[in-house]
Protein backbone atom coordinates (compact mmCIF):
# COMPACT_ATOMS: atom_id res chain seq x y z
CA UNK A 1 0.00 0.00 0.00
CA UNK A 2 1.37 3.56 -1.16
CA UNK A 3 0.12 6.39 0.99
CA UNK A 4 0.61 10.09 -0.38
CA UNK A 5 1.96 12.40 3.00
CA UNK A 6 1.80 16.01 2.58
CA UNK A 7 3.48 17.68 5.79
CA UNK A 8 0.54 20.40 5.85
CA UNK A 9 -2.07 18.71 5.04
CA UNK A 10 -0.91 15.60 7.22
CA UNK A 11 -2.30 16.76 10.64
CA UNK A 12 -5.88 17.42 8.82
CA UNK A 13 -6.09 14.13 7.44
CA UNK A 14 -5.60 12.25 10.53
CA UNK A 15 -9.19 11.60 11.39
CA UNK A 16 -8.90 9.56 7.62
CA UNK A 17 -5.34 7.69 8.29
CA UNK A 18 -6.22 4.10 9.13
CA UNK A 19 -1.79 4.38 11.09
CA UNK A 20 -1.72 4.45 15.04
CA UNK A 21 0.55 6.99 16.65
CA UNK A 22 4.10 5.13 16.39
CA UNK A 23 3.59 3.82 13.24
CA UNK A 24 3.28 7.07 11.90
CA UNK A 25 6.13 8.65 13.71
CA UNK A 26 8.25 5.94 12.12
CA UNK A 27 6.92 6.16 8.90
CA UNK A 28 7.84 10.11 9.22
CA UNK A 29 11.44 8.97 10.34
CA UNK A 30 11.73 7.10 7.05
CA UNK A 31 10.98 10.25 5.21
CA UNK A 32 13.11 12.32 7.08
CA UNK A 33 15.84 9.97 5.91
CA UNK A 34 14.45 9.40 2.70
CA UNK A 35 14.83 13.51 1.91
CA UNK A 36 18.37 13.91 3.35
CA UNK A 37 19.23 11.22 1.34
CA UNK A 38 17.76 12.63 -1.67
CA UNK A 39 19.03 15.51 -0.68
CA UNK A 40 22.63 14.79 -0.55
CA UNK A 41 22.73 13.01 -3.55
CA UNK A 42 21.36 16.15 -5.59
CA UNK A 43 23.82 18.85 -3.56
CA UNK A 44 25.57 19.20 -6.49
CA UNK A 45 23.20 19.81 -9.19
CA UNK A 46 20.81 22.25 -7.23
CA UNK A 47 22.28 25.96 -6.79
CA UNK A 48 23.53 27.17 -3.54
CA UNK A 49 20.28 29.74 -3.05
CA UNK A 50 18.05 27.33 -3.72
CA UNK A 51 15.92 26.21 -0.48
CA UNK A 52 14.35 23.11 0.17
CA UNK A 53 10.70 22.42 -1.02
CA UNK A 54 7.86 23.49 1.47
CA UNK A 55 6.73 19.19 1.41
CA UNK A 56 6.91 15.84 0.35
CA UNK A 57 3.90 16.15 -1.78
CA UNK A 58 5.69 14.69 -4.28
CA UNK A 59 7.31 11.84 -3.19
CA UNK A 60 5.64 8.40 -2.46
CA UNK A 61 6.20 5.94 -0.10
CA UNK A 62 5.96 2.43 0.76
CA UNK A 63 4.03 2.24 4.39
CA UNK A 64 4.46 -1.12 5.82
CA UNK A 65 3.82 -0.22 9.17
CA UNK A 66 -0.03 -1.28 9.15
CA UNK A 67 -2.06 -3.22 11.61
CA UNK A 68 -2.74 -5.73 8.41
CA UNK A 69 1.00 -5.70 7.52
CA UNK A 70 3.68 -4.47 9.97
CA UNK A 71 6.42 -6.26 8.55
CA UNK A 72 9.80 -4.13 8.61
CA UNK A 73 13.08 -5.40 7.18
CA UNK A 74 16.12 -5.44 8.74
CA UNK A 75 17.94 -2.72 6.16
CA UNK A 76 15.20 -0.13 6.99
CA UNK A 77 15.39 -0.67 10.69
CA UNK A 78 19.41 -0.53 10.77
CA UNK A 79 18.99 2.71 8.88
CA UNK A 80 16.40 3.79 11.44
CA UNK A 81 18.67 3.01 14.29
CA UNK A 82 21.84 4.60 12.69
CA UNK A 83 20.26 8.07 12.03
CA UNK A 84 17.71 8.36 14.81
CA UNK A 85 19.58 7.41 17.55
CA UNK A 86 17.05 9.11 20.26
CA UNK A 87 13.87 6.77 19.84
CA UNK A 88 11.02 6.30 22.22
CA UNK A 89 9.92 3.51 23.71
CA UNK A 90 6.84 2.82 21.52
CA UNK A 91 8.44 3.61 18.41
CA UNK A 92 11.11 0.95 19.27
CA UNK A 93 7.91 -1.85 20.15
CA UNK A 94 6.66 -1.06 17.07
CA UNK A 95 10.45 -1.79 15.02
CA UNK A 96 10.56 -4.84 17.21
CA UNK A 97 7.41 -5.78 16.44
CA UNK A 98 7.76 -5.49 12.61
CA UNK A 99 11.15 -7.35 13.08
CA UNK A 100 9.41 -10.22 14.84
CA UNK A 101 6.33 -10.07 11.82
CA UNK A 102 9.48 -10.28 9.26
CA UNK A 103 11.07 -12.80 10.62
CA UNK A 104 8.07 -14.88 11.17
CA UNK A 105 7.46 -14.87 7.85
CA UNK A 106 10.98 -15.74 6.81
CA UNK A 107 10.64 -18.94 8.59
CA UNK A 108 7.02 -20.30 7.13
CA UNK A 109 9.28 -19.26 3.79
CA UNK A 110 11.86 -21.29 4.27
CA UNK A 111 9.70 -24.33 5.87
CA UNK A 112 8.21 -24.35 2.69
CA UNK A 113 11.32 -24.23 0.86
CA UNK A 114 12.63 -27.08 2.94
CA UNK A 115 9.51 -29.25 2.51
CA UNK A 116 9.67 -28.75 -1.26
CA UNK A 117 13.54 -29.45 -1.17
CA UNK A 118 12.58 -32.61 1.19
CA UNK A 119 9.97 -33.47 -1.45
CA UNK A 120 12.33 -33.43 -4.73
CA UNK A 121 15.78 -35.51 -2.69
CA UNK A 122 13.48 -38.28 -2.29
CA UNK A 123 12.07 -38.19 -5.68
CA UNK A 124 15.48 -37.96 -6.69
CA UNK A 125 16.21 -41.33 -4.32
CA UNK A 126 13.77 -43.18 -5.57
CA UNK A 127 15.10 -42.93 -9.27
CA UNK A 128 18.30 -43.43 -7.89
CA UNK A 129 17.36 -46.41 -6.30
CA UNK A 130 15.56 -47.93 -9.04
CA UNK A 131 18.40 -47.12 -12.01
CA UNK A 132 19.32 -49.62 -13.55
CA UNK A 133 22.21 -48.89 -16.18
CA UNK A 134 21.61 -50.23 -19.80
CA UNK A 135 23.89 -52.88 -21.41
CA UNK A 136 27.38 -51.16 -22.39
CA UNK A 137 27.96 -54.56 -24.64
CA UNK A 138 25.80 -57.13 -26.64
CA UNK A 139 23.73 -59.25 -24.52
CA UNK A 140 24.34 -63.40 -24.67
CA UNK A 141 21.99 -64.51 -27.96
CA UNK A 142 21.43 -61.30 -29.16
CA UNK A 143 22.25 -58.68 -31.88
CA UNK A 144 22.24 -54.86 -32.73
CA UNK A 145 18.70 -53.98 -34.40
CA UNK A 146 19.94 -52.74 -37.64
CA UNK A 147 17.90 -54.45 -40.01
CA UNK A 148 14.06 -53.10 -38.75
CA UNK A 149 14.35 -49.37 -37.44
CA UNK A 150 10.41 -49.29 -37.23
CA UNK A 151 11.01 -51.92 -34.54
CA UNK A 152 9.71 -50.14 -31.82
CA UNK A 153 8.00 -50.80 -27.70
CA UNK A 154 4.91 -48.95 -27.41
CA UNK A 155 5.55 -47.51 -23.40
CA UNK A 156 2.12 -46.17 -23.22
CA UNK A 157 0.12 -42.43 -23.82
CA UNK A 158 1.22 -43.04 -27.76
CA UNK A 159 4.99 -43.08 -27.11
CA UNK A 160 7.27 -45.52 -28.20
CA UNK A 161 10.85 -46.44 -27.66
CA UNK A 162 13.42 -48.11 -30.37
CA UNK A 163 15.18 -51.48 -29.90
CA UNK A 164 18.49 -51.78 -29.63
CA UNK A 165 19.32 -55.64 -29.34
CA UNK A 166 17.07 -58.83 -30.86
CA UNK A 167 17.14 -62.47 -30.69
CA UNK A 168 15.64 -64.55 -32.76
CA UNK A 169 12.38 -66.67 -31.12
CA UNK A 170 9.89 -69.21 -32.20
CA UNK A 171 6.76 -68.24 -34.80
CA UNK A 172 7.84 -65.02 -35.90
CA UNK A 173 8.62 -63.31 -32.81
CA UNK A 174 12.12 -61.52 -31.40
CA UNK A 175 12.83 -60.97 -27.91
CA UNK A 176 13.72 -57.25 -27.65
CA UNK A 177 15.75 -55.17 -25.59
CA UNK A 178 15.30 -51.01 -25.61
CA UNK A 179 18.79 -48.93 -25.06
CA UNK A 180 17.23 -47.99 -21.60
CA UNK A 181 16.91 -51.48 -20.14
CA UNK A 182 19.74 -53.66 -18.85
CA UNK A 183 20.06 -56.99 -16.97
CA UNK A 184 17.47 -56.81 -14.49
CA UNK A 185 14.61 -56.61 -17.15
CA UNK A 186 12.89 -58.52 -19.17
CA UNK A 187 13.26 -58.57 -22.78
CA UNK A 188 9.98 -57.66 -24.90
CA UNK A 189 8.49 -60.36 -27.57
CA UNK A 190 7.34 -58.77 -30.82
CA UNK A 191 6.58 -59.84 -33.98
CA UNK A 192 8.86 -59.02 -37.02
CA UNK A 193 8.29 -58.62 -40.75
CA UNK A 194 10.46 -58.62 -43.59
CA UNK A 195 12.04 -55.36 -43.98
CA UNK A 196 11.56 -53.24 -47.06
CA UNK A 197 14.94 -52.54 -49.42
CA UNK A 198 14.68 -48.78 -50.93
CA UNK A 199 16.11 -48.81 -54.41
CA UNK A 200 15.67 -46.81 -57.26
CA UNK A 201 14.69 -50.07 -58.96
CA UNK A 202 10.97 -51.04 -59.68
CA UNK A 203 9.70 -54.29 -56.94
CA UNK A 204 9.35 -57.23 -59.14
CA UNK A 205 6.65 -59.69 -58.47
CA UNK A 206 6.96 -63.08 -56.95
CA UNK A 207 8.17 -65.80 -59.72
CA UNK A 208 6.99 -68.61 -60.59
CA UNK A 209 9.87 -70.89 -59.10
CA UNK A 210 9.23 -69.49 -55.68
CA UNK A 211 5.42 -69.96 -55.62
CA UNK A 212 6.09 -73.19 -56.46
CA UNK A 213 9.11 -73.53 -53.59
CA UNK A 214 6.59 -71.88 -51.19
CA UNK A 215 3.36 -74.26 -51.52
CA UNK A 216 5.69 -77.45 -52.69
CA UNK A 217 6.36 -80.81 -51.27
CA UNK A 218 7.51 -80.00 -47.46
CA UNK A 219 11.13 -81.16 -48.19
CA UNK A 220 11.91 -78.43 -50.28
CA UNK A 221 10.20 -76.29 -47.99
CA UNK A 222 12.06 -76.63 -45.03
CA UNK A 223 15.17 -75.93 -47.50
CA UNK A 224 13.99 -72.66 -48.38
CA UNK A 225 13.44 -71.83 -44.81
CA UNK A 226 17.09 -72.51 -43.99
CA UNK A 227 18.55 -71.00 -46.76
CA UNK A 228 15.96 -67.65 -45.45
CA UNK A 229 17.31 -68.02 -42.02
CA UNK A 230 21.02 -67.47 -43.08
CA UNK A 231 20.24 -63.88 -44.16
CA UNK A 232 20.42 -60.48 -41.89
CA UNK A 233 16.53 -59.94 -42.67
CA UNK A 234 14.83 -62.53 -40.14
CA UNK A 235 11.69 -61.19 -41.05
CA UNK A 236 12.27 -63.05 -44.64
CA UNK A 237 11.97 -66.58 -43.27
CA UNK A 238 8.92 -65.36 -41.36
CA UNK A 239 7.08 -64.20 -43.92
CA UNK A 240 7.66 -67.56 -46.08
CA UNK A 241 6.42 -69.93 -42.82
CA UNK A 242 3.57 -67.33 -42.71
CA UNK A 243 2.64 -67.46 -46.34
CA UNK A 244 2.73 -71.30 -46.00
CA UNK A 245 0.45 -70.75 -43.33
CA UNK A 246 -2.09 -68.76 -44.76
CA UNK A 247 -1.84 -70.63 -47.52
CA UNK A 248 -2.89 -74.29 -45.83
CA UNK A 249 -5.64 -72.04 -44.19
CA UNK A 250 -7.00 -70.59 -47.32
CA UNK A 251 -6.95 -74.66 -48.74
CA UNK A 252 -9.02 -75.90 -45.77
CA UNK A 253 -11.54 -72.48 -45.96
CA UNK A 254 -12.01 -73.82 -49.72
CA UNK A 255 -12.64 -77.21 -49.12
CA UNK A 256 -15.31 -76.22 -46.42
CA UNK A 257 -16.78 -73.95 -49.68
CA UNK A 258 -16.58 -76.60 -51.54
CA UNK A 259 -18.34 -79.09 -49.35
CA UNK A 260 -20.77 -76.44 -48.44
CA UNK A 261 -21.44 -75.55 -51.99
CA UNK A 262 -22.23 -79.42 -52.90
CA UNK A 263 -24.58 -79.50 -49.96
CA UNK A 264 -26.02 -76.00 -51.20
CA UNK A 265 -26.95 -77.83 -55.10
CA UNK A 266 -28.60 -80.94 -53.45
CA UNK A 267 -30.78 -78.79 -50.98
CA UNK A 268 -31.35 -76.84 -54.50
CA UNK A 269 -32.39 -79.58 -56.36
CA UNK A 270 -34.78 -81.76 -53.53
CA UNK A 271 -36.24 -77.76 -53.44
CA UNK A 272 -37.18 -77.72 -57.37
CA UNK A 273 -38.35 -81.84 -57.20
CA UNK A 274 -40.65 -80.84 -54.04
CA UNK A 275 -42.24 -77.74 -56.09
CA UNK A 276 -42.90 -79.83 -59.17
CA UNK A 277 -44.90 -82.42 -57.24
CA UNK A 278 -46.67 -79.60 -55.94
CA UNK A 279 -47.22 -78.62 -59.45
CA UNK A 280 -47.97 -81.89 -60.83
CA UNK A 281 -50.85 -82.59 -57.74
CA UNK A 282 -52.40 -79.03 -58.66
CA UNK A 283 -51.95 -77.52 -55.34
CA UNK A 284 -52.89 -74.09 -56.53
CA UNK A 285 -56.61 -74.88 -57.19
CA UNK A 286 -57.25 -76.97 -53.95
CA UNK A 287 -55.73 -74.28 -52.18
CA UNK A 288 -57.46 -71.17 -53.85
CA UNK A 289 -59.18 -70.23 -50.88
CA UNK A 290 -56.28 -69.43 -48.72
CA UNK A 291 -54.89 -66.85 -51.06
CA UNK A 292 -56.20 -64.07 -48.88
CA UNK A 293 -53.51 -64.76 -46.38
CA UNK A 294 -50.70 -64.76 -48.38
CA UNK A 295 -48.35 -62.00 -46.97
CA UNK A 296 -48.43 -59.59 -50.16
CA UNK A 297 -48.78 -56.23 -50.42
CA UNK A 298 -51.71 -56.92 -52.54
CA UNK A 299 -55.11 -58.74 -52.20
CA UNK A 300 -56.40 -60.93 -54.86
CA UNK A 301 -60.05 -60.81 -55.25
CA UNK A 302 -61.39 -63.76 -57.90
CA UNK A 303 -64.13 -62.64 -60.14
CA UNK A 304 -66.55 -65.33 -60.84
CA UNK A 305 -65.36 -66.24 -64.75
CA UNK A 306 -62.68 -63.40 -65.29
CA UNK A 307 -59.36 -62.70 -64.07
CA UNK A 308 -58.04 -61.79 -61.24
CA UNK A 309 -58.14 -58.23 -60.49
CA UNK A 310 -55.68 -56.50 -57.57
CA UNK A 311 -57.77 -53.97 -55.74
Amino acid sequence: MFMHLNTPSSARNASACTIDRPCLHVCSVVLDILYTSMSDANMSNESPCSSPPDSLASYHMPCTLTPNDPRMSPNTVATILTTQPSIDAITLHSIAKGLVETIKEQEERHGHQLLSAHDRYQRLEDKLTNYEEGYCTTPDGYKRNVNYPNLKIPIGEGLYRPTKWIKMANEGMVLAYTKEQGPKSNPYLVPIHAAPIFSSEPIDPIPQWLYQLLIGQLAIFHMLINAAKKLDDWGVATNITRYQEYNDKMADINVRIEQLQAKADSVRLAKLLCEGQLEAARAPKQLVHMECLAPVFMCRERSNDGPQVAI
